[in-house]
């Protein structure tokens, strides 16, 4: 497997269709948690995580307006699972190497024990894809971190993840761009 490589059944399509075993009652806050760590010069595609969570999001989203007539139809599916998407500083592909102490920070979040981390540690960034942070603002709903200031939008995360191969792609062909136009101004 390389970068660029396709799956023949690609996460994206299959978990938003995970039973999460969440019930309406409670909006699923009991249900599954996904979580996507990705290293800040990681080469995987940041805005797949993000896209999972927009799928999900839209799901749950779908189920509220659905009618309860309508959800017992369906055999009452459990909601989507709630998807998380943190990246971890300084690091590639092999985060849990490369910054070991915010991979295991990121992990703690994940399982609920943000509160036995040492005040000092460094933490990874949670980041939401922009319908999860404006529903969020119009619900007032808080985030998996309780510190509501790292949660950054998708805007924010282009911003980090840099170094990714998708990212560096992009970059390189706005500077060949810009080359051009700097020639063709010389001509």
């Amino acid at each position: 497997l390389t970068a660029g490589a396709f799956a023949r059944v690609p996460l994206i399509d299959r978990i938003p269709e995970i039973k999460s075993g969440g019930s309406d009652e409670n909006n699923g806050e009991e249900g599954l948690e996904v979580h996507f760590v990705y290293g800040e010069n990681d080469w995987m595609d940041y805005r797949g995580g993000l896209d999972v969570q927009r799928l999900c999001h839209e799901k749950m989203q779908d189920r509220r307006t659905t009618t309860t007539t309508t959800r017992s139809a369906e055999n009452n599916q459990s909601p989507p699972p709630k998807v998380f998407v943190h990246g971890v500083r300084n690091a590639g592909h092999l985060l849990m190497l490369e910054n070991y102490q915010e991979f295991n920070a990121a992990m703690a979040i994940a399982a609920g024990r943000e509160e036995d981390l040492p005040p000092g540690m460094s933490r990874s960034v949670e980041f939401v894809c922009d319908e999860v942070a404006a529903a969020a603002n119009a619900e007032g709903t808080t985030f998996r971190s309780s510190r509501k200031k790292v949660v950054m939008s998708e805007k924010d995360a282009a911003k980090f993840f840099r170094g990714g191969r998708f990212n560096r792609r992009e970059s390189q062909q706005q500077k060949d761009d810009d080359a051009v136009i700097v020639e063709e101004k010389k001509e």
